[in-house]
């Protein structure tokens, strides 16, 4: 150091010391002695000089201290010891909501910075308590390698529902220097919204609340129903959500329309979405399309050859044209998962967790050319228009490169809804309730397209508190009336509801609802909200200040729709699901002469058919005065500086009630879909809740067994699917006469019925006896009654015990209504009413649950378990980690399987096998209980295909896919097939079990019987196994997917009774 400087140092340490800067404890005291804090050095004081020499600066962000020696700042010391909080946790977090029974739920991450002054290495730590131990799972990774400046990233995952035995807990997080340690808390919540098992399947479970309830209570005593008004569980916020279905015509779709916002950025994106198809055009169903011309477009279609391609032109020339002979198919009445994506260098196409085709680079740019298309679900526009009538769920557009998320041959569908988020360019049917992108695109509904409560994912248990409830209202005189005086005043006001229209037809208006003064029928009175019939298109009006104000925005069938009017400085506005429709202005109107108020008309006719969910007025303020979005949660009073809410009713919880949130889909396929209103739950006669006898609920229905005593609720339709039908009785009156416990019959159609016969037996009836019991009913009894269907079989269960079982292929497309202890039709013998009690009716779609539901993860070893194959990412694998397996050709484990995380091994047809060592555990002797069962997914082949064959070397047994692919389980012993199911479609999931119990043994597909059971002493002496081909292992190849294959000796895992529920039912 030069000397001048030197000797400027010493002279400026000097005067710090005379000025006593520095405590004996090391910290500064700065009051009174000229000290100066600064955030940084580079905000110290440029301009001193030799007359502040000996001035003291402290700077925050490094804990230095500084002196001028009169030429310039120099760090002198460093002040604090401790390490330093940069970032620290925040004081709470709720973790993620979503862990199921067996997945935990999604973790939260959170990054803490720390440095040292002193440039020492941070070490992090954690201290958690009991709670957070019994909830939650934490680990910490360092991605920081700067002394300077360290962090940390926490991840904490919340475990799942079985595991989770607390709701809240506490962490210390701790950063040390290796001598001092600074701390931080933070508490953590755990509430799981649990989404109820097979929710999304079920399609009707009418429960019941309360005692001797009618659906007719009324919100405060002066509001009053008129008609047959009624309270529902129908709902604009159902749990789960919505989806959009397209009707079965050409001119039914949707459209988003053309947005240079698409970008589909060249760095990447993902376009995926679900779809369920009730009905095809031809053999041919459109998944998705952009389409400007025939020349210009982009699509994913499915073929009638079978194929599902992905094809594009721009100018005539194609771009991509692939898969249009794949082989791939889409079959009625299943959801489906897709998706399309570009990752910079490849287009792949997946379906249902598979890649079904891959490119290279595509000879365009999509970025600019899609761009000009517009975006079309329900329809195939290229040459001959081919229409879907189909749900459509989740269809989301994301780019960027983060935006690609499946790239392998296979992937994990989603088990929960998809986000909206900042790389989402557009997303429809994302659950809304009504036909809307929350990104902004322009979206277009035309024909009959509506919003239905059907959707792929589970969610969680309805419940009044949390979802909400609505008025159904039959257009017949049912309206609410109220006396309300002076409900909106002179000022300010907001008038607002959910509406979803059932009906329209004619050339007349149908009323939402009106204010005036006393049903004036005088234009000029009131405030009135309506759709009314405009060449042939029903839109949206208003009605204020004197004046009638059309719109050109649609009023949408059997679709929620949320209207408000408000008034704002006499500027009057009309929102539909949140969009300003029209503006008046001067709207000064007195409104203090309007002291009636009538929901569901308008006081002289023209009466609403439908539904009002949340009509709700303020008084003193308008709530909207632009763009919103629609509530997403039950709307409650609201009341603040000069403004109240005036009235909040149709919002009553009902006293019968579908909890799964029914949804117009039974009328799809009624002729005149104008003049049939989905009623919701109504009573008639003498029918109540009540709370005298009951199983397991608090409440159910109690129908006391004269002529006109019954209840009546939409049902859904059921094709061909597989379905499961069940709930409690306790017959008051078994005295051997016919009752009709439940008639969904429309005329002489619409079967299936259920009643008990006159020999006191229940009996299914579907164009004729089908299964008639043989258990004799006792009166003032429960009985569980489950009617199942799987595979083209039903099965009729009572208490858990098989009454019988047939073939059924009846198509019970019409829906209609299910009328519940009374015949449906006028007859001449009358209408057979039953009396007694009936509790929690549950139908469960696409899904048997009696006598067992297949197994939807990875199967685990037991005891009695000799043998798990085909389940591990090593095909040569065995579950119980006893016997030896051989693979052979080209057998591969795939990541495919029939649920999520559960893998599966692909036979090619072409010489691939797998065989298991020999060993005396495959061997089933005559007495021996057994099961043996496994998913299966073939892709093809004819004649006679070896699924399992375990006839080596000895008598056994073989499952073989034949010729009309039908599934034979072939006994060497009997030297012939001991059963046989019916033909199962190709490119689809089944779960084949055969169960012999006490020398009875039975075949379930996808856990429904295949047929009666049969006597079987079999003695399966041999030792081998063979899965793919026959025991000879040189023909009959198997060409699909083989998942869990599992032998059980000793015992059966399927047996053919099961235990009836043991608390009241859910969705």
């Amino acid at each position: 150091m030069p000397e001048s400087r030197a000797r400027d140092l010493a002279t400026s340490l000097g005067q710090a010391v005379e000025l006593n800067n520095i405590t004996s404890a090391g910290g500064l005291a700065s009051s009174g002695t000229g000290l100066v804090t600064y955030t940084n050095v580079s905000n110290l004081p440029g301009n001193y000089d030799s007359n502040n020499a000996g001035s003291l600066a402290f700077v925050t962000d490094s804990d230095k201290l500084y002196i001028h020696t009169g030429q310039g700042w120099f760090n002198i010391a460093i002040i604090n010891t401790n390490p330093i909080w940069v970032t620290q946790p925040d004081a709470s977090y709720a973790l993620a909501t979503n862990a199921t029974e067996y997945l935990n739920g999604t973790a939260t991450t959170i990054t803490l910075v720390a440095r040292d002054s002193e440039g020492q290495e941070i070490q992090w730590s954690t201290e958690t308590d009991a709670g957070f131990d019994n909830m939650a799972y934490i680990s910490q990774t360092l991605p920081g390698t700067s002394y300077e400046n360290d962090s940390a990233v926490f991840t904490i995952e919340p475990m799942t529902q079985d595991s989770a035995t607390s709701s809240s807990g506490s962490v210390t997080f701790k950063a040390s220097d290796g001598v001092n340690v600074i701390t931080a808390s933070a508490s953590f919540t755990l509430t799981f919204v649990t989404a109820e098992s097979e929710s999304a399947e079920t399609r009707l479970l009418l429960k019941a609340s309360g005692d001797d309830g009618t659906n007719t209570t009324s919100s405060g005593s002066a509001v009053s129903f008129t008609g047959n008004a009624s309270n529902q569980a129908f709902t604009p916020y159902y749990p789960g959500g919505y989806s959009v279905f397209t009707g079965p015509a050409d001119s039914s779709y949707v459209q988003l329309a053309a947005s240079s916002n698409y970008n589909f950025d060249n760095s990447g994106w993902q376009l995926e979405g679900w779809i369920y198809v009730e009905a095809e055009d031809g053999g041919n169903c459109p998944i998705f399309e952009f389409h400007q011309d025939d020349n210009n477009y982009f699509r994913m279609f499915k073929h009638g050859a079978p194929g599902i391609d992905i094809s594009g032109k721009e100018g005539g020339t194609a771009y991509v044209n692939q898969g249009s002979s794949n082989g791939e198919d889409l079959h009625l009445h299943t959801w489906y998962h897709w998706a399309v994506n570009w990752d910079g260098s490849k287009l792949r196409a997946y379906f249902d967790g598979r890649l079904i085709e891959e490119s290279g680079t595509i000879s365009t740019d999509l970025t600019t050319t899609l761009a000009d298309q517009s975006f079309y679900l329900g329809q195939d526009l290229v040459s001959t228009d081919r229409y879907a009538q189909a749900f459509y769920h989740d269809v989301r557009l994301q780019t960027g490169s983060s935006a690609v998320t499946y790239t392998g041959s296979t992937y994990s569908i989603p088990t929960t809804a998809l986000d909206t988020d900042s790389d989402t360019k557009f997303h429809l049917a994302s659950g809304l309730p009504y036909i809307n992108d929350p990104k902004g695109g322009t979206v277009t509904p035309t024909g009959e397209v509506e919003m239905r409560r059907f959707i792929p994912y589970d969610h969680e248990a309805y419940s009044v508190n949390d979802h909400g409830a609505s008025v159904h209202f039959d257009g017949d005189d049912d309206v609410r009336k109220t006396g309300y005086t002076n409900p909106i005043g002179t000022g300010d006001y907001t008038v607002e509801c959910w509406v979803y229209p059932t009906i329209r037809s004619g050339s007349g208006a149908r009323y939402v609802f009106a204010l005036q003064d006393g049903h004036s029928t005088s234009n000029g009175h009131g405030i009135q909200v309506y759709y009314r019939n405009s060449s042939n298109q029903y839109k949206w009006a208003h009605f204020t200040n004197n004046s009638q104000n059309n719109t050109d925005t649609k009023s949408q069938l059997n679709t929620w729709q949320h209207v408000a009017v408000t008034r704002d400085s006499g500027t009057t506005r009309f929102f539909v699901n949140g969009a300003l429709i029209d503006t008046r202005t001067s709207d000064n109107y007195d409104a203090t002469a309007y002291d009636d108020i009538t929901v569901g008309g308008s006081g002289y006719g023209n009466n609403l058919v439908g539904y009002i969910s949340d009509f709700r007025v303020i008084n003193g303020t308008a709530l909207y005065t632009s763009a919103f979005t629609p509530p997403t949660a039950p709307l409650a009073s609201v009341s603040g500086s000069g403004y109240s809410t005036s009235l909040l009713t149709c919002n009553d919880g009902p006293n019968v009630y579908d909890a799964g949130g029914h949804s117009s889909e039974s009328i799809a396929d009624l002729t005149d879909r104008t003049q049939t209103d989905q009623t919701g739950v109504q009573l008639f006669g003498n029918a109540v809740s009540s709370t005298d006898q009951t199983k397991y609920a608090s409440s159910n229905m109690y129908i006391p067994g004269s002529t006109g005593d019954y209840i009546e609720t939409p049902f859904p339709t059921l094709k061909q699917e597989d379905f499961t039908w069940e709930w409690w009785i306790y017959p008051t009156n078994v005295n051997g006469s016919y009752q009709a416990i439940v008639d969904p019959r429309q005329g002489n159609t619409g079967l299936p019925l259920i009643w008990i016969r006159n020999t006191n037996v229940i009996y299914y009836f579907s164009g004729g006896d089908k299964i008639v019991g043989t258990t004799t009913l006792q009166s003032n009894t429960w009985y569980h009654i489950a009617l199942v269907r799987g595979a083209k079989r039903a099965a009729l269960y009572l208490d858990g015990s098989l009454e019988g079982v047939a073939a059924d292929t009846g198509t019970f497309q019409n829906g209609g209504v299910l009328r519940v202890g009374h015949r449906y039709q006028t007859v001449t013998a009358g209408f057979y009413p039953y009396s007694g009690y009936v509790e929690d009716m549950r139908i469960t779609k696409g899904l048997v649950r009696y006598p067992f539901t297949p197994p939807n993860e990875t199967v685990s070893n037991t005891t009695a378990t000799k043998l798990i194959a085909c389940h591990d990412s090593t095909v040569t694998t065995d579950g119980t980690g006893t016997h030896t397996i051989t693979a052979y050709g080209n057998a591969a484990s795939i990541a495919f399987g029939p649920h999520s995380a559960m893998r599966s091994t692909y036979f090619d047809g072409n010489g691939d096998y797998l065989e298991v060592d020999n060993s005396t555990e495959f061997q089933h002797s005559t007495n021996d209980n057994l099961s043996i069962d496994f998913w299966m997914y073939y892709t093809g082949g004819s004649g006679t295909r070896n699924i399992v064959d375990n006839r080596g070397n000895a008598n056994g047994y073989a499952f073989q896919l034949l010729s009309d692919n039908t599934v034979g389980i072939y006994s060497e012993p009997a030297a012939g097939y001991v059963h046989t199911s019916t033909a199962l479609d190709e490119r689809k999931w089944y779960h084949i079990v055969y169960s012999r119990v006490s020398g009875t043994s039975y075949m379930f597909v996808n856990g429904a019987l295949a047929g009666a059971g049969v006597a079987d002493t079999n003695n399966y002496t041999s030792q081998s196994i063979v899965i793919g081909a026959r025991h000879s292992k040189d023909q009959q190849y198997y060409t699909g997917y083989v998942s869990n294959f599992r032998v059980v000796q000793g015992a059966s895992l399927f047996p053919n009774s099961f235990t009836p529920p043991t608390a009241e039912l859910t969705a």
